[in-house]
């Protein structure tokens, strides 16, 4: 997950429209107020059903 990529999902929101425009220009105003965002890969342990988040940033 690069930067690029988060930038072509995010154009991709605003071409949608709705509520997904919506929330893509929430997230961007995010990104440009705090110059920054955290890469997160989630998952799901099959064996426990536990919820596995990862912290990616900084691995690009």
């Amino acid at each position: 997950m690069t930067n690029d990529w988060i930038d072509d999902v995010l154009v991709r929101m605003d071409l949608q429209g709705g509520n997904l425009q919506n929330l893509g220009n929430e997230i961007q105003d995010f990104i440009d107020a705090q110059n920054t965002i955290t890469q997160l890969v989630s998952g799901v342990n099959k064996n426990t059903g536990e919820l596995v988040i990862i912290n990616i940033t900084g691995f690009n």
